[in-house]
């Protein structure tokens, strides 16, 4: 039975679509819940590709967006309910403390391409 949950996070990190960069609040919109459903690699690549051919190179804060996209998904499958940063430490609490991590994901946790 797969269970259903969110990954939240919140890193003290800009990531966000910049109204220099995408001047109509409708299409920011739109592109955030795009982006908030991108779930693979080629996913976040395609999105890539059409921000560049549609508003030009993008900024460190919406490389950024992708980058937690990406950190979303490979957190979820990993069954990370979580990404909190605090002071001095990121906790990543798990669905269910007692479900081993499946294999791989500890590895593509620590190893997400931004680009």
């Amino acid at each position: 039975m797969e269970e259903h949950f969110d990954t939240t996070i919140d890193l003290d990190i800009d990531a966000y679509l910049p109204e220099t960069y995408v001047a109509s609040e409708e299409q920011r919109l739109d592109l955030y819940k795009r982006i908030a459903l991108i779930d693979s690699e080629e996913g976040r690549d395609e999105m890539l590709d059409e921000l560049i051919d549609r508003f030009g190179e993008p900024s460190r804060s919406v490389q950024n967006l992708l980058f937690i996209a990406m950190l979303r998904m490979e957190a979820h499958k990993a069954f990370v309910t979580d990404i909190v940063q605090r002071p001095e430490e990121i906790v990543l609490p798990y669905l269910n403390a007692r479900r081993s991590m499946p294999a791989g994901s500890r590895q593509s946790l620590r190893r997400i391409n931004l680009m």
